[in-house]
């Protein structure tokens, strides 16, 4: 079944941002609410010791407690598919490190554990917008809205299942996949036969996809794990994933700042010369004012929460 007839892939679709030399040419908004300048990555701006999950510093992440590094949502078995999956869709080491050693898991467990719905208008109920190509409308389909291929982004998500819903339904369909192809669970799969399989998950329109996939669309499934990937990738360490300030370390992005001097504005090189900081390492406004105690002590509360719910 194909795009113009099957209501379910009328979603609206991500590019593929899944390479890291995407994240070092391009300029780019992450879905938490970070802007990254894109730059040549200079060595400079690395500390000496290879930078990976195993070396974080108390100023990394948000300080909650016990359960940082403890599965709040995911089993084991789902937990070891999505790392696989986001140490594909951003490779690294710990020496350069990518969306494993950066903590992306945690970061989209704690948000699937804190918050029910998605951080962006969706339309949870038909009838659901749905793409076709060429002149001719195809014939009238109840709960379908037939839009033009190329306008399909202007109607945001188009989904009656929220996003705890889809990878629920989404990862054991995934090992189901890779089983049916390779013989193994996803999360045993080598490079190569990991990457053919996002690709097939993306492009959503092989026999065996569809038949597997058959109640969640493949296509939305990956579209949503590559979301949260570059979220906790580029968002800020306050929310549990970005340790070490690895991704914005990768676009020179200097971080979370109370204002820039003109020169700073002006200085190309500014994001060499200052080490990235988050939300935590900002300082509190007016900290010598006693009267501002009381304030400051509500900013952090309302900082460390995440924009689409508390993470602790």
């Amino acid at each position: 079944m194909d795009a113009a007839t099957d209501p379910t892939d009328g979603r609206r679709r991500l590019p593929l941002l899944n390479r890291r030399r995407f994240l070092t040419g391009s300029a780019l908004v992450a879905g938490a609410g970070v802007i990254g300048t894109a730059c040549d990555r200079d060595t400079e701006t690395w500390p000496e010791e290879p930078v990976g999950a195993p070396q974080i510093t108390p100023r990394d992440a948000a300080p909650v407690g016990p359960a940082r590094d403890a599965l709040q949502f995911f089993n084991p078995d789902q937990a070891a598919a999505v790392d696989a999956m986001i140490a594909r869709l951003i490779p690294g080491d710990q020496g350069d490190p990518g969306a494993r050693e950066a903590g992306v898991l945690f970061y989209i467990d704690h948000l699937l554990a804190t918050h029910t719905g998605w951080a962006e208008k969706t339309y949870t109920m038909g009838p659901f917008a749905a793409p076709y190509e060429g002149e001719q409308e195809p014939p009238a389909e109840e709960g379908v809205v037939w839009v033009p291929e190329d306008e399909l982004e202007r109607y945001g998500w188009q989904t009656g299942l929220v996003p705890r819903e889809i990878y629920q339904m989404g990862l054991p369909r995934l090992d189901a996949l890779a089983q049916e192809r390779f013989g193994d669970d996803f999360a045993n799969l080598d490079d190569g036969d990991a990457d053919e399989l996002l690709r097939a998950l993306e492009d959503d329109d092989d026999d065996d996809v569809g038949e597997i996939f058959d109640e969640v669309s493949a296509g939305d499934f990956f579209d949503l794990v590559l979301k949260h990937t570059l979220e906790g990738f580029l968002g800020d360490p306050v929310y549990g994933g970005n340790r070490n300030m690895a991704g914005w370390r990768l676009i020179g992005f200097p971080g979370s700042r109370r204002s820039y001097s003109p020169g700073d504005m002006q200085n190309e090189r500014f994001h060499l010369a200052v080490e990235p900081q988050s939300l935590l390492d900002l300082p509190p406004f007016n900290a010598h004012h006693d009267h501002d105690r009381e304030h400051d002590k509500a900013f952090v509360t309302v900082r460390k929460r995440h924009p689409n719910g508390p993470i602790d």
